[in-house]
C-alpha cells in the first residue's frame, strides 16, 4: 500500500564548522592518483544501497533499497521529504515537469509531486522494475522485469513491448527512437510514439548496461564483455 510521504527531518550531516565528521580546516587525504581528494560536504544515511540519482530544482532525489525515495536539500543535505514504496527501490530515477519517476520492487512505477513528495499516480507492471527511466515531452518510458517496456502517459500505459527477458537496462530517446536492452541477450530500438519495433541487435549476453545515443549512433555494453557501437 502507498504511504504519504514523510517530511523535514534533519538529514545525516556533519555539524557546522565538519565535513563528514572532520574539521573543515582538516586537509583531505591524498588519493591513490597524487591528488588531493574532494572534502565531502555532507552525506546522509539511508537504510539500504542507494541506486538511482537524480537532481533537479536544488534537491537531490535518491531511491534506497530500504524502499523509500528520498528528497534532500542539494547544498546541505537537509531531508526535504521521503515516500515508500512496498518494495527496494532499485531503478533509475529521472525528474521532469516538477515530478519525480522510480520504479520499485513492488512492481509498480511512481510518480510523485517533486516538491513534497504526494504520490501523484502509480502504475502497475508484472514484475519489479529495476530499469532506467526515460522522460520525453510527457511520456515515461520504463521497463520492468515482466520482460516488457513500458510507454506512460498520466499513470495509463499507451504501449507496451515484449521482450524475451527482463528489462532492467538504461534507456535512451532520441530523434523518435527509444533504445534500450533486454535480459533476452538483445539491443532494441522501437518508436517512441506507438513501440513499433524498428530494428533488434544481439548480443552475447544480457543487456542492462547504460546506453548513449549521439548522432544517430546508439553506444551500450553487454554481458558478453562488449561495448557496441550501432547505426540503423
Amino acid at each position: 500500500q502507498d504511504a504519504a510521504p514523510h517530511h523535514r527531518a534533519s538529514g545525516s550531516q556533519p555539524a557546522p564548522g565538519t565535513r563528514a565528521g572532520k574539521p573543515a580546516s582538516q586537509a583531505s587525504p591524498t588519493s591513490s592518483a597524487g591528488a588531493q581528494r574532494p572534502a565531502a560536504l555532507w552525506s546522509f544515511t539511508t537504510g539500504g544501497m542507494v541506486a538511482g540519482i537524480a537532481l533537479a530544482g536544488g534537491t537531490v532525489f535518491a531511491g534506497s533499497t530500504d524502499g523509500t525515495v528520498y528528497a534532500l536539500g542539494a547544498s546541505d543535505g537537509t531531508k526535504l521529504w521521503g515516500f515508500r514504496t512496498g518494495g527496494p527501490v532499485a531503478s533509475g530515477i529521472a525528474a521532469a515537469h516538477g515530478a519525480v519517476y522510480l520504479g520499485s520492487n513492488d512492481n509498480k512505477v511512481y510518480a510523485l509531486r517533486a516538491s513534497d513528495g504526494t504520490r501523484l499516480w502509480s502504475f502497475p507492471t508484472g514484475g519489479s522494475v529495476e530499469s532506467g527511466i526515460a522522460v520525453a515531452g510527457s511520456v515515461v518510458y520504463v521497463g520492468s522485469n515482466d520482460n516488457m517496456m513500458n510507454a506512460l502517459r498520466d499513470g495509463s500505459s499507451i504501449w507496451s513491448f515484449p521482450t524475451g527477458g527482463p528489462v532492467a537496462s538504461g534507456i535512451a530517446v532520441a530523434d523518435g527512437i527509444v533504445y534500450f536492452g533486454s535480459n533476452d541477450y538483445t539491443v532494441h530500438a522501437v518508436h517512441a510514439a506507438n513501440g513499433t519495433p524498428l530494428w533488434d541487435f544481439p548480443t552475447g549476453g544480457p543487456v542492462d548496461s547504460a546506453i548513449a545515443v549521439a548522432n544517430g549512433i546508439a553506444y551500450v555494453g553487454s554481458n558478453d564483455a562488449k561495448v557496441y557501437a550501432l547505426q540503423a
